[in-house]
């Protein structure tokens, strides 16, 4: 029954399931009770954000904020995106991560930077709207976007050191962390996007990160003397497939053949591989990341071992 005086249902035994009907869609996805005071409920005016009983409003709007239909579709989602306010965090019931003002900082480039070049415009709404808010929810896919931004952070040079930060060491580590938990478990049908997400966040990591130093001590591969992280990256895809049987089987999982004959060095996988950072080097900047020091030295082995080959001459320089 609805009370004509105050327009709110009357306290009943299922009072906590309408709160739950009738709240605002901010309320839900930040899992609060709505206390549905119309047309702002408490929660969002503490919170900074419009509340969004209406469908007009977008969800996690900043009250500042106002939409602009002018404004490129790419720009104009990322205005809509959460506002980084006094406290972030991201929850999922059994594990917390509340983040600091570094971590703001990193989460507010993400947002407005890293998420258009990590896959393309056509990827914008994915990584932008879909995992972000997904990234509430699953804190192991939240330090991951945020170990990827601080990755990015190195990739332009705002950070005085090129090596991996302490900070992105922490979010990386966490994410592995808590995606083998996830994994641990049966994975439940909600859980396969963020779980698929997280993934994919590992897999720019690994490989936007090498080893190599600055000093030239250690050489990459395959110059260098045989490592066990070497193509770490080419493993960990393989896992990617492996887990996309579990989550989505839409094809049978690869062999590894060609990343046998990598291992083996063999000159006409290693000149697929070459010619493959050659173009894909210019279109993304976490491939570019690996791409400058493994293109030179694939290239110097090939040189050295089968200098001879015309194949081998045609190679672009560094």
């Amino acid at each position: 029954m609805i009370d004509p005086g105050t327009n709110k249902p009357n306290a009943t035994p299922q009072g906590r399931h309408r709160r739950s009907r009738y709240g605002c869609r901010n309320c839900k996805i930040r899992k609060l009770k709505c206390d549905e005071t119309k047309p702002h409920c408490k929660k969002c005016s503490a919170y900074g954000v419009r509340c969004n009983f209406e469908h007009n409003v977008q969800d996690l709007q900043s009250i500042t904020e106002k939409k602009s239909e002018n404004a490129p579709a790419g720009k104009r989602l990322m205005r809509l995106r959460p506002v980084i306010s006094e406290a972030i965090w991201s929850s999922n019931g059994s594990t917390s991560f509340l983040l600091d003002a570094q971590d703001q900082a990193l989460f507010k480039r993400y947002r407005d930077r890293t998420i258009f070049t990590i896959g393309g415009l056509p990827m914008v709404d994915t990584w932008g709207n879909q995992t972000l808010q997904a990234a509430f929810e699953h804190p192991c896919l939240m330090h991951g976007l945020l170990a990827v931004a601080a990755v990015h952070d190195r990739h332009l040079g705002l950070v005085p050191c090129s090596r991996r930060t302490l900070r992105e060491l922490h979010h990386w580590s966490r994410c592995t962390i808590l995606f083998a938990e996830m994994l641990s478990c049966t994975i439940k049908e909600e859980f396969k996007d963020p779980c698929w997400a997280t993934a994919a966040t590992l897999g720019i990591l690994t490989f936007a990160s090498t080893d190599v130093d600055a000093a030239g001590k250690k050489q990459p591969w395959p110059l260098g003397a045989a490592d066990s992280s070497d193509l770490e990256w080419l493993r960990l895809g393989a896992g990617k497939m492996r887990l996309w049987q579990l989550l989505n089987p839409l094809r049978p999982q690869s062999a590894g053949a060609f990343e046998a004959l990598l291992r083996d060095k063999d000159p006409v996988a290693l000149i697929l591989l070459c010619m493959w950072y050659d173009s894909a080097r210019r279109a993304k900047w976490w491939i570019e990341m690996r791409a400058k020091y493994e293109y030179a030295a694939i290239r110097s082995y090939l040189q050295l071992h089968y200098g001879e080959h015309i194949a081998v001459k045609r190679l672009p320089p560094d």
